[in-house]
């Protein structure tokens, strides 16, 4: 709920351009007063309050827009290592999941299904891929 309103104060909406347009509006009327010379200090004082009120407010929009931004970028982050651990998982389990599905077949004229060790094979060369693809993620830094 926070985050909906905040993105949508943060967003370009007539509240916030309303409140800089009456800034704006109060200083112009400010700057074409005329005062007698006893209150003009008050006057000044009053330029200067509405001037600071817009950097404040212009202030307070960056800041606003900086933090969200933030937010985003580590809502962001966060999501692509997710994703890269997803990717690992699966490069290193598609392969297996196809030599299983090859000699999961129910085919008479596999040959490696009538040897004496393919089972043991099999499995050596899952563990063969498994460490091949260990080895050149730590390669390029992967893992």
């Amino acid at each position: 709920m926070v985050k909906s309103q905040f993105r949508h104060f943060i967003s370009k909406n007539p509240k916030r351009e309303s409140v800089k347009k009456i800034l704006q509006l109060t200083q112009n009327v400010l700057n074409q007063i005329q005062v007698n010379e006893i209150h003009f200090s008050t006057l000044q004082d009053l330029k200067e309050t509405c001037v600071n009120l817009i950097l404040h407010f212009d202030e307070v929009i960056e800041d606003a827009t900086s933090i969200l931004n933030t937010h985003l970028n580590l809502t962001s982050q966060k999501s692509n290592e997710v994703m890269k651990l997803l990717t690992i998982f699966s490069a290193f389990f598609l392969p297996l999941t196809f030599i299983v599905g090859v000699y999961g077949m129910n085919f008479e004229n596999i040959p490696e299904l009538k040897w004496t060790n393919g089972y043991y094979l099999a499995l050596g060369l899952m563990a063969l891929v498994s460490v091949l693809i260990f080895i050149w993620f730590k390669r390029k830094k992967i893992m």
